[in-house]
């Protein structure tokens, strides 16, 4: 019955694919696996802050989101124009390959190397050691490779791939993780070298899959240079976001310490979680869109999908926060009860974010006009100035309800936008009609 009820609402939110029965099992499949992620995930985060405690919790987030963003920063918008050119055109997949593994071998080196230099100058990380630094150096290009080669999975279409892709890495770490606590050699450092042995695996059994597909790896500078544009404006929106989502991390452990930084990145993890419905939307839709010819038809699915993810995500949101203290104290122990005021001021900035990502995959199928890019610039500025002046100030809740606020002018921007090209094209197609009919 439930199966059956999942069923009937997605075929009336992507009623243009009603149908297509491959699509709409691709969502519900993909909404059951993140749903089996964010359990494995959120054990893992279990693990992890009762070994670690909030100090330890703390480190290993400061580590883990510098290696993310080195590997953000290495993914030159390949990402994206890997999905858009090969929902397109299949044949590009030996050279989309051999692209994305020289961009990771060379541009994700550098980038680890700079991250852990602008690491080593933080007066939050004193307690960093040097292999630890090193382990960040040898994960940026493994993580930028893992990064392209899931998204040429989506560009495929192989939904169950993808999928079974991040469910391996999770299980590999949540074993890994685990084996170091029931042996006790659980730290900041050996808990990261999991992360690191997990994507690596993960990443040479689905390399080797893609290549068989291919017609051969290889690498072609012509095909990177024609798409830069593209792949440019993605990298520059995926980076700024991340910057805007991580960019309290590093706040909160420079003015408050590595105690309130493990605080507030549990209670960050849980808010995350309410974006999932979206995430997975968003990331289906976008492959899907990118070869639809009819923007009419593009702008409806988005609209459609905006109203009734807003919905889905508000109603979980406003159920969750009566439980928040409760969640953090059965799921990290007592001494993350702290974080519960954190996640409260953090679920409207979900709600905002969840519906942007509509939004911006809207526009990313729409050829990635500059919005993208202007959105989240706005966004990272009003970020810093806000975060600078809370968090000082209001600690960990100054933190939270200055997130919330970007995502708000997130949304403005993103929906304003997205209203006035509706007005502009119902113009365009009005001025044609009566031309026509002036003739």
């Amino acid at each position: 019955m439930r199966g059956r009820l999942v069923e009937y609402m997605l075929t009336q939110l992507f009623k243009r694919y009603a149908d297509s029965r491959d699509f709409i099992d691709r969502v519900i499949q993909t909404l059951f696996s993140k749903a089996l992620l964010i359990m494995i995930s959120m054990l893992t985060g279990v693990i992890v802050a009762r070994a670690l405690g909030p100090d330890g919790r703390g480190e290993f987030a400061v580590i883990i989101t510098v290696a993310a963003l080195g590997a953000q920063f290495a993914t030159l918008g390949l990402h994206s124009s890997n999905t858009y050119l090969l929902a397109r055109n299949r044949s590009l997949l030996g050279r989309l390959i051999g692209n994305s593994l020289s961009v990771s071998i060379v541009v994700g080196s550098l980038a680890g190397v700079v991250a852990v230099a602008a690491l080593a100058t933080g007066n939050s990380v004193d307690h960093v050691g040097e292999t630890s630094l090193w382990l960040i150096v040898a994960a940026v290009p493994t993580l930028t490779f893992l990064t392209l080669l899931r998204n040429l999975l989506l560009g495929l279409y192989e939904t169950a791939r993808h999928n079974l892709a991040e469910l391996g890495e999770k299980l590999l770490v949540l074993g890994f993780l685990s084996g170091l606590m029931v042996f006790d050699r659980m730290s900041p450092m050996t808990a990261f070298s999991g992360t690191l042995l997990a994507s690596i695996a993960v990443a040479v059994v689905v390399a080797r899959w893609l290549v068989v597909q291919s017609d051969g790896l290889s690498c072609s500078l012509n095909l990177l240079k024609e798409n830069l544009g593209f792949s440019m404006r993605a990298y520059l929106s995926t980076l700024l976001f991340l910057l805007v989502a991580r960019l309290d991390v590093i706040l909160v452990a420079h003015f408050l310490g590595e105690a309130q930084t493990g605080l507030f990145a549990v209670a960050y993890g849980l808010g995350e979680l309410l974006t999932m419905v979206a995430v997975v939307t968003g990331s289906i839709m976008f492959p899907y869109l990118a070869r639809e010819s009819d923007r009419n038809v593009r702008w409806l699915f988005a609209r459609r999908s905006v109203f009734v993810i807003g919905f889905i995500v508000s109603l979980i949101g406003l159920i969750s926060l009566p439980l928040a203290s409760d969640m953090l104290v059965l799921l990290y122990g007592k001494s993350y009860e702290p974080g519960a005021s954190v996640y409260v001021f953090l679920v409207p900035g979900m709600i905002f974010l969840s519906i942007s990502t509509i939004l911006m995959n809207y526009f990313a199928a729409e050829g990635m006009p500059f919005i993208v890019v202007i959105t989240p610039a706005i966004a990272l500025i009003t970020k810093l100035v806000l975060g600078m002046c809370w968090i000082p100030a209001h600690g960990i809740n100054g933190a939270a309800v200055s997130l919330t606020m970007t995502y708000a002018v997130v949304l403005l921007v993103a929906a304003g936008y997205a209203l006035a090209w509706c007005r502009r094209e119902r113009t365009l197609r009005s001025d044609t009609v009566n031309q026509i009919t002036s003739k």
